[in-house]
């Protein structure tokens, strides 16, 4: 539920860059017993009746839990106890130390007839705003001036013009998926039970060393044994600009892509949902988890959030260029040597994402020699050619990824991040908001009994895709529901 603006108390915490914004609000302190400075306490937030301190109207508005949109304005978050975590580079790659804060809910929903939820909100400073990975440039490499705008039907020979798909003009920033990253790393099994182990330890002891950074020559996230499941937010793949409360990819429209609601909440409008990847590490090493087979797809289709907009299949001269392209595209004919006329969409074009940030899927296609416009520069209602209309300086661009709409479990964990300014301290915050089932029903994933505990890591990447901060291992508890605690088996998805 979100106060209003009056309500919110904006503060800093004089730990090296910890931050603490919270709301007012608040139930009957926490009572977990001991409380190591590695703890984190999941606060019981009870979905349904009122929770003094947190929804102050007498019989509730139904809106009693987090939304997933970045905000982090929601009263709930006031209940839990924060954890600053340490970032170091000891205990990752190459990254900078800052303290990161953490915070976390759970809900007992499955006694009302649905599932459980845990969620989480993640905030730490960052001074620079990376969300363009892979991001293509119509540039050539070292020029000081543009490259000349295609001319899309030659009139001699009635052919189009080769010149924009020709590597040679186009630049990769940011490769390798540079952008600002945050991840959650759980061992699948209970504090109490066999720990993941790995060469130099288990993961309780270590911490994700026993995975990622293992060498040997070994697979990528291999461990000796056990199981990790590994959620992964990133800032330009899997954090679109909009987002949605909480909608369920139980039946996803076809041409938007945007799932309705398997539960009736009283929630916001669905938009574009935002996600974290779902991986889990085994002796195998690490893997996407998997997706749907039962569910709607199409040629590009990989069952996860995105693909990457790279191909030489069409390409004049060999070198990488831009796969794909919305399907909103302007022709220029030979008739008239001008503009043409533009391809309406039944629907809103790129899924009504922003056109300069990311493709959709499901409305891309394929980059050829007649494609007239880049994707970037819409002005109003009309695309200008390429390398026309541009400020000093500029260049037009084309997003690194497309974007689909996970199925499976890869669809279990919700995320949105926020990058904004606090006016007050003058340094910028990502803020992230993570929500997902305590329990999915798949066996990729750690299955969250409130009666144990989890030990887990925390890892952020600021415009990377190899250097990052990381900690050492976490653990997280559960506040005790003020009801009967519910047995997992109800809890398994439906």
């Amino acid at each position: 539920m979100k106060p209003s603006p009056s309500m919110c108390v904006l503060a800093a915490v004089a730990l090296a860059g910890a931050l603490l914004i919270g709301c007012e609000g608040g139930i009957k302190p926490l009572e977990p017993g001991s409380i190591e400075d590695n703890e984190l306490i999941a606060a019981y937030v009870d979905p349904k009746d009122p929770t003094p301190g947190v929804n102050p109207r007498l019989l509730g508005d139904g809106d009693l839990l987090p939304v997933i949109d970045g905000d982090a304005q929601d009263k709930e978050w006031s209940v839990a106890r924060p954890l600053f975590v340490y970032m170091s580079a000891d205990r990752a790659v190459g990254g900078r130390g800052f303290y990161v804060e953490l915070r976390s809910v759970w809900s007992d929903e499955a006694r009302l007839g649905d599932r459980n939820f845990l969620y989480f909100l993640a905030r730490w400073a960052d001074d620079t705003f990376d969300i363009l990975p892979d991001y293509w440039l119509y540039a050539r490499p070292g020029a000081l001036g543009l490259i000349p705008s295609p001319e899309w039907v030659m009139r001699v020979s009635n052919s189009c013009d080769s010149t924009a798909v020709s590597g040679a003009n186009w630049i990769v920033q940011n490769p390798n998926g540079a952008e600002d990253q945050l991840a959650f790393l759980f061992d699948t099994a209970a504090v109490g039970e066999p720990s993941a182990t790995g060469p130099e330890g288990t993961y309780a002891e270590v911490g994700c060393q026993i995975a990622c950074h293992a060498g040997g020559g070994r697979n990528f996230g291999a461990i000796d044994s056990g199981k990790l499941d590994l959620w992964v937010w990133r800032a330009g793949r899997t954090n679109a600009v909009e987002s949605t409360a909480y909608p369920d990819l139980n039946v996803v429209d076809q041409f938007s892509g945007k799932p309705t609601s398997r539960y009736p909440r009283p929630d916001t409008e669905n938009t574009w949902p935002a996600w974290m990847e779902d991986m889990s590490l085994s002796p195998a090493g690490m893997a996407n988890d998997a997706r749907d087979p039962n569910y709607w797809t199409r040629p590009g289709y990989t069952g996860q959030l995105y693909t990457k907009n790279s191909s030489t299949t069409r390409s004049v001269d060999g070198r990488p260029i831009p796969a794909s392209i919305t399907q909103k595209v302007i022709f220029r004919r030979e008739t008239t040597g001008g503009p043409g006329e533009e391809e309406e969409d039944e629907g809103p074009v790129n899924g009504g994402l922003p056109l300069k940030l990311y493709l959709f899927g499901p409305q891309a296609k394929t980059f050829t020699d007649c494609d007239s416009s880049a994707t970037s520069r819409p002005i109003g209602t009309r695309y200008p050619n390429w390398s026309q209309n541009l400020s000093p300086g500029e260049t037009d661009v084309m997003p690194g990824y497309l974007l689909w709409v996970p199925s499976g479990s890869a669809a279990d964990v919700r995320a949105k991040g926020d990058y904004r300014t606090n006016p007050a301290k003058r340094f910028s915050i990502w803020q992230v908001e993570v929500r997902r089932p305590m329990i999915t029903g798949f066996d990729d994933d750690v299955a969250f009994d409130p009666r144990r505990e989890y030990t887990f890591t925390l890892a952020i990447f600021d415009q990377s895709s190899q250097l990052h901060s990381g900690s050492g291992p976490l653990r997280l508890k559960f506040q005790p529901s003020l009801y009967q605690k519910p047995g997992t088996a109800a809890e398994v998805s439906r």
